[in-house]
């Protein structure tokens, strides 16, 4: 039988950030529940799927130390859409 750290081994990916995501609840069109970055071993919860994001987004930014913003759109860019 496999021990608890075999199996989050498993699905480990080499040099990458790694999640554990527990959905707890799916209320108000939107997902709740508990994230785990297994590298760090920090666990905290969220109350939407885009505050997951956030959380994913800042730990992926930590991990590589590279900072994104500069790659996505801003609302300060003047690009127009057609």
């Amino acid at each position: 039988m496999k021990t608890t750290m075999q199996e989050k081994e498993e699905f480990r990916v080499p040099g990458g950030t790694n999640f554990l995501i527990r959905i707890q609840y799916d209320q108000h069109h939107t997902w709740q529940g508990r994230i785990q970055w297994l590298e760090s071993g920090k666990t905290t919860s969220f109350r939407s799927m885009l505050e997951l994001i956030h959380l994913m987004e800042d730990a992926i930014q930590i991990h590589t130390g590279e900072e994104w913003g500069k790659q996505f759109r801003h609302w300060e860019n003047k690009e127009e859409m057609g």
